[in-house]
């Protein structure tokens, strides 16, 4: 079994996981989840959780070098899986060391392969440990539609009886909400689409 507890791999799960009671990392291969304090984080939603934490430590650790996927979300938490050629790249040395290793690790996995790092719809924790679908895709180009389309929309949404509304305004009647960081929600139970 690999080492996989490089001390670049270990500060980037300490970085990401600090403060953070819900995250146990055991110092070798595995991250757990545990419940969080509030509970909002427990066994039903450990998969998304995982999922979560597998791709910004991914995102992390490739913010120097440019190294693929090293943590792979499961069931309970997160595994720590580098190659042998992805801990070569982690010890080289600047200079000549590190443009072989890099020329190894490309002749395993092209770079354009190891850049696709999990940039997908995701679950979401904030800092007090409570759960939520970030709908945000990093890198995703966007367009403001036009105010004929809009228009529109909002027709056949009144049509299907769908009141949209401001997410401030929707958030200030319902206080027990939480949408930090969200950029709409749909309130499906009361036909309510605010963003």
């Amino acid at each position: 079994m690999i080492n996989t507890c490089h001390i670049g791999i270990t500060r980037t799960v300490e970085k990401v996981i600090k403060d953070k009671p819900w995250y146990n990392f055991n110092k070798e291969n595995f991250i757990y989840i545990r419940t969080s304090p509030n509970g909002l984080i427990n066994p039903s939603n450990y998969s998304g959780v995982a999922k979560t934490l597998a791709g910004q430590l991914n995102r992390a650790i490739n913010s120097d070098l440019v190294l693929g996927k090293v943590f792979y979300e499961e069931d309970n938490g997160v595994r720590i899986s580098p190659t042998p050629l992805q801990l070569n790249l982690l010890n080289a040395q600047e200079g000549k060391d590190r443009e072989e290793a890099y020329r190894l690790l490309n002749a395993e996995t092209p770079e354009k392969d190891r850049l696709d790092i999990e940039n997908d719809l995701s679950f979401g924790i904030n800092e007090e440990g409570e759960s939520y679908i970030q709908e945000q895709i990093a890198e995703l180009p966007t367009s403001t539609a036009s105010e004929s389309t809009l228009s529109k929309v909002k027709e056949v949404a009144k049509e299907m009886g769908i009141d949209i509304q401001k997410l401030s305004d929707y958030l200030k009647g319902n206080p027990d909400v939480k949408a930090k960081g969200a950029n709409g929600l749909a309130d499906v139970i009361r036909g309510i689409v605010a963003s």
